[in-house]
């Protein structure tokens, strides 16, 4: 499977512009079957007043980096 490039630059997280060395990469699942990342959680986490951010979710369709 691809990876496809999703990255949350409306994010809180990600327009702070600080530069981290990640010591570990933290990989989520949508968690149920027909939770799709494009319809469910990209639209929640993508938006302002979100301050966290997820390197990567994983649904049936796709593998998602999003930092």
């Amino acid at each position: 499977m691809e990876i496809q490039q999703y990255i949350m630059t409306q994010n809180d997280c990600y327009k702070q512009g600080k530069k981290i060395v990640p010591q570990m990469i933290m990989v989520h699942s949508v968690g149920s079957k027909g939770t799709m990342f494009k319809s469910r959680w990209w639209p929640a986490w993508n938006k302002p007043d979100v301050s966290k951010c997820v390197h990567y979710f994983i649904d049936t369709e796709g593998i998602y980096q999003c930092l």
